[in-house]
């Protein structure tokens, strides 16, 4: 018994070292920056309409606070990263007592099709992390505003979002969370790592992260566009993309080799051998890490300052 703990705390201290020894290469191709516009006029990578305003000097809107609008903005080409981050900036805003309803960031092998799932189809191979913002059932009331984690096959097997249900079984996670009418932007960040979902919040205008879903084991597709959506029925809301920031997660594959080498070896030791890895791996683990912390410390700051604090 202690043996086999052991061996799941070096498993788990492996796959620490993994998520965190990693680089982000950021991708402009995938990514909406203030002034959104170019001197030729353009939008440039992404598309959008119906009832999405682009001002220039502020943010994108997705919906005014007005009842009965869908907007979207969706990547024209699909990005076939393995590894990837995206970190975005929005706000929802509005002053009636009834508000809604939400809006979605996807990333999913469709182009845009407009439907029931915050204005996208509720029908998608991919993956949406949902801000719903209105209880269509009454026994969910008292949950909302809440964040959804949807994951969708594009097939029968998870057949569509369901709206009048808040989400149904393509819904695997959700959680309350404090997001509508803040006094500062408010930051999502998506990182997926070898098969990983780590998904976190930042409300208080800080980098200060929380994490609010971890996912292992989820299989996603590449080859994957990425967008946004938003929409309001008789409940309203202004919903605002202020930024997105794409990146491709960069792994140190021969590190990586190398750790997933030492998983498979220490399963068929004997005890004293796990006994010393075990205190090896720690330490060697750790002084690794803080030295590619330490040597990637830079890495992105700039980009990111200039982008997420416009």
């Amino acid at each position: 018994m202690i043996i086999k703990l052991k061996l799941l705390l070096i498993s788990a201290c492996i796959s620490s070292a993994l998520s965190d020894n990693f680089k982000t290469e950021y991708s402009p191709a995938f990514s909406i920056a203030f002034p959104y516009i170019t001197a030729a006029s353009e939008f440039p990578n992404f598309q959008f309409g119906l009832s999405t305003i682009i001002d220039s000097n502020e943010s994108i809107v997705l919906t005014p606070d007005i009842p009965r609008q869908t907007g979207y903005v969706w990547s024209l080409d699909q990005f076939a990263w393995e590894n990837w981050e995206f970190v975005f900036q929005f706000k929802i805003t509005g002053d009636s007592k009834l508000y809604g309803d939400g809006f979605g960031f996807f990333l999913v092998k469709e182009p845009f099709a407009p439907g029931s799932c915050f204005g996208a189809s509720p029908r998608f191979t991919g993956l949406a992390l949902l801000f719903d913002t209105f209880p269509n059932s009454d026994k969910a009331r008292k949950d909302f505003p809440q964040l959804q984690l949807a994951v969708g096959d594009g097939a029968n097997r998870i057949p569509e979002y369901k709206h009048d249900t808040d989400g149904g079984d393509i819904v695997i996670a959700r959680k309350p969370a404090n997001i509508r009418n803040l006094a500062t932007t408010t930051k999502a960040k998506l990182r997926y790592v070898h098969q990983k979902l780590e998904v976190f919040l930042s409300t208080d205008g800080t980098d200060k992260w929380e994490k609010v879903f971890k996912v292992d084991n989820l299989s996603l597709p590449k080859n994957l566009h990425a967008g946004f959506s938003a929409y309001t029925g008789q409940a309203k809301d202004m919903h605002e993309i202020i930024n997105l920031i794409a990146s491709e997660v960069k792994i140190d594959k021969e590190f990586y080799a190398s750790t997933v080498a030492i998983q498979e070896e220490m399963t068929a030791q004997p005890r004293w051998i796990v006994w010393l890895v075990f205190g090896a791996v720690v330490a060697g683990i750790g002084f690794v890490v803080y030295r590619k912390r330490a040597g990637a410390a830079g890495d992105g700051a700039e980009m990111y300052d200039k982008v997420l604090n416009k």
